[in-house]
């Protein structure tokens, strides 16, 4: 019982018919999924690039003679912080809300769109990366804020009816301007540049590693990397300069006009026109 012969006693094609026959079993992984620790890896770059840009100084206010100070002297320093804070604070605040949408709606959204249509490995591992390269930049919007955005707000709600709330008041103001400054020179770190290069670099090895072709791969890379400077290239830089100016406005006494934050001029030349844009 259990085995089927041919006539004059041939064992041929033989089959196994019993209940407890052995399966074999094929573990296919599935294509284009990147790896955990290739998924940590950039987890871990982001919250580091973060964690050492908002991590640092204790800053100490720049005056050292408050009590010294005649009243008049304290209001018009303040007054030269909130006026460098306004300047800043539209652009950081559309630059923040574009970022944001960009990384949950063409970022996460449409990564798990695409994640769960795509064709092939290398499509769902480019789907992918681009989702998770999305949530790194809702981490590092949230882990390394910009402050700049609020503007003199956090100055103008301090009480000032007293000498000693206005000295307080202007204390507060310089260290806001100090910390603004330090986010505004973290777009010209060379750490942050390194990391987004990294970045891009793990994102077109999961494709490659899920069988993407070089366009893909090249596609996937490049993408990620060009998206990562834009990003960071037109973040405010005018608050590292707002410093710079107060400290020769202390020294000095007079301060050198408030650029504007966004300018485009044009001139002649001999030879055609010549641009210059500001941001």
């Amino acid at each position: 019982m259990g085995r089927t012969t041919h006539a004059f006693g041939a064992r041929d094609d033989t089959v196994e018919s019993s209940p407890y026959a052995p399966i074999s079993r094929k573990i296919v992984r599935s294509p284009g999924l990147p790896s955990s620790p290739a998924v940590g890896l950039c987890v871990a770059l982001t919250l580091g690039l973060a964690i050492s840009g908002c991590s640092a100084a204790n800053y100490r206010p720049l005056s050292p003679d408050y009590e010294r100070l005649a009243d008049t002297e304290i209001e018009r320093r303040t007054q030269f912080i909130e006026r460098r804070l306004e300047a800043s604070q539209k652009h950081a605040e559309i630059w923040r809300g574009f970022w944001f949408g960009v990384d949950v709606g063409p970022g996460i959204a449409l990564g798990v769109a695409l994640g769960a249509t795509a064709d092939n490995g290398a499509e769902r591992a480019g789907a992918i990366v681009n989702g998770v390269t999305a949530t790194m930049g809702l981490i590092y919007l949230y882990a390394n804020p910009l402050n700049a955005r609020f503007g003199a707000d956090p100055i103008r709600e301090m009480p000032a009816a007293t000498r000693a709330e206005r000295i307080a008041r202007l204390q507060r103001a310089e260290i806001i301007l100090q910390e603004n400054a330090a986010r505004a020179r973290q777009r010209k770190s060379w750490l942050v540049h390194l990391g987004n290069l990294a970045v891009a670099g793990i994102g077109a090895g999961v494709v490659a590693g899920a069988g993407g072709d070089p366009t893909e791969i090249a596609l996937t890379g490049g993408s990620e990397l060009l998206g990562g400077e834009i990003q960071f290239w037109t973040e405010p830089g005018a608050p590292a300069s707002d410093l710079v100016d107060y400290r020769e406005f202390l020294e000095r006494g007079t301060a050198h006009p408030l650029p504007s934050q966004t300018r485009l001029r044009w001139r002649s030349m001999t030879n055609g026109l010549a641009f210059d844009f500001r941001f």
